[in-house]
């Protein structure tokens, strides 16, 4: 299962790349739905390789921050929608209508019993010794990959209310590497706004957090170049050397490496 979270991850970034970001989108989706159900217990017809037909709207999940997202049921589908009360559902002679207690207690029984399932293998995932779903961090690179979705189509809300939940997430297990990475879409959010003083002081937040956890990583570097360019336009000519330096050895070491 964890292979295939990966290869869903990989899958998105390449479709990203492609420039394909609602293909991305929707397998990067499915992948973090999957890793909730895997967690929870279920490990059976969780991960068929597809999504499903019915993809839904573009709608940002309440895993995001959203809160209009439809409650999810196994197989990683969107429960469907209650039909409106008082009609009859369209057949021979309209004898079957929706508040029929024979079908709302059958209905009632089997949400019970679904819901005893469910709690049923979160005791027994709660009950092992070690960890047998994927790891957190996986949780947090899937994130990461949308909220950087998310920034590409200016859905600049949505992108905020992704990065204020996952960085609750990343401090709830003291991560320092995808806190950075959102601090980065955060930043080049307030540049693409203007709020060049808020991403000046942004910025420099950032070099301080990579310097002090010993970051030598290549989107960090990337992130070096734009903000070296940002104090260029705002004539920090000095300051953007010290940058530029920066970003330059990182680059020269993993050449060398």
């Amino acid at each position: 299962m964890t292979l295939m979270l990966r290869s869903r991850n990989l899958i998105g970034r390449l479709f990203r790349k492609q420039g394909l970001l609602l293909n991305s989108y929707y397998a990067l989706k499915q992948a973090l739905v999957n890793f909730k159900l895997i967690a929870e217990g279920w490990s059976n017809d969780v991960e068929n390789g597809m999504e499903p037909k019915d993809k839904g709207s573009f709608e940002l999940p309440e895993m995001f921050g959203g809160s209009n997202s439809a409650p999810v049921a196994k197989g990683g589908k969107a429960a469907p929608a209650a039909p409106a009360k008082g009609k009859a559902p369209a057949g021979k002679g309209n004898d079957v209508t929706q508040d029929d207690p024979t079908n709302k207690a059958a209905s009632e029984a089997e949400q019970k019993k679904i819901h005893e399932a469910q709690e049923v293998e979160k005791d027994k995932v709660e009950a092992q010794n070690r960890r047998k779903h994927p790891h957190i961090l996986l949780w947090l690179k899937l994130k990461s990959v949308i909220v950087e979705i998310l920034f590409s189509q200016r859905r600049f809300e949505d992108c905020s209310d992704s990065i204020a939940v996952t960085k609750l997430e990343c401090m709830a297990i003291r991560d320092n590497y995808f806190i950075r990475s959102l601090d980065i879409v955060d930043f080049m959010m307030q540049v693409y706004d203007g709020q060049t003083q808020s991403a000046l002081n942004k910025g420099r937040e950032i070099r301080l957090h990579a310097q002090k956890y010993f970051h030598t990583d290549k989107m960090y570097a990337e992130f070096l170049g734009n903000f070296s360019e940002l104090m260029y336009n705002i004539d920090k000519r000095d300051e953007a050397v010290e940058v530029v330096k920066e970003g330059r050895m990182i680059s020269w070491y993993k050449l060398r490496d």
